[in-house]
């Protein structure tokens, strides 16, 4: 009985269809709870027979070395190789499938399982919508879904600088690296249309993507995306703001420097 990797053979298996060739386990269909208590006795057995034929071994070669034998010297180094042969390397050569390979584990020839239907990942169920998607109800969220800190505003920049700056460069006017090496000029934030949409806009083109603009939702996550959207208002801001708009003290130590 190959008893490597059972207890998944045995949860894989459902109640209304017949074990599949590659599913070798005892008298049919087997509960976990069944291989697990196999697969502990079996593992209980080897050992005593491995360690056995291995003292036998042993014997034999001792024996053999006694009086005056030329390979007596070599006794220390005999022992250390059966000592180490003894070592079960189960752990490191175990059985296992590369992602995206094929496998005859399953019946369609692949290694892996779609997860089950209506089944989200554990702490992912996204139950706030405005967090998610930037909208409510169909319509674009005006206020930033998360506090508002530095820490925040300095992971939009760097992100922003990181992986959007190359098309929008690093002041939101539309006029980066690859722009000026032929791609399609995107917008600047800058203009009213841009500077007048709500926030969840530009949570909602980061994760679906604009015109020539592919999505991002795969590559930066829904936090950073959020950092990115307050980033850019920051940038909109600064870009057409007034002295009269900076605090009067702020704006004395700006005045000094000059």
């Amino acid at each position: 009985m190959n008893l490597i990797n059972a207890e998944a053979l045995a949860r894989c298996i459902a109640k209304d269809r017949k074990p599949e060739s590659f599913q070798w386990l005892l008298n049919g269909e087997q509960t976990v709870k069944t291989v697990r208590l196999a697969r502990w006795f079996f593992h209980r057995a080897k050992a005593p027979v491995l360690m056995t034929a291995h003292r036998r071994q042993l014997t034999g070669r001792v024996q053999s070395t006694r009086g005056g034998a030329p390979g007596g010297r070599a006794l220390p180094f005999v022992i250390a190789a059966l000592f180490f042969a003894a070592c079960r390397p189960d752990m490191m050569n175990q059985p296992k499938a590369k992602a995206l390979s094929e496998s005859d584990f399953f019946s369609n020839g692949a290694n892996a399982r779609q997860p089950p239907a209506h089944t989200v990942p554990r702490g992912d169920a996204r139950e706030d919508i405005a967090f998610y998607t930037g909208q409510t109800n169909g319509i674009y969220v005006t206020q930033l879904p998360v506090k508002l800190t530095r820490d925040v505003m300095s992971r939009g920049r760097e992100r922003f600088e990181a992986i959007c700056a190359e098309c929008h460069d690093r002041t939101g006017s539309g006029n980066g690296m690859v722009v000026q090496r032929g791609f399609p000029q995107p917008p600047s934030f800058h203009v009213d249309r841009l500077r007048n949409a709500p926030i969840g806009h530009f949570f909602d083109v980061i994760t679906n993507g604009y015109g020539v603009m592919y999505s991002y939702a795969t590559r930066v996550e829904p936090e950073d995306r959020w950092a990115i959207a307050a980033y850019i208002r920051a940038l909109q801001l600064s870009h057409n703001a007034k002295p009269s708009d900076v605090d009067p003290g702020e704006r004395a130590k700006l005045e000094a420097k000059k």
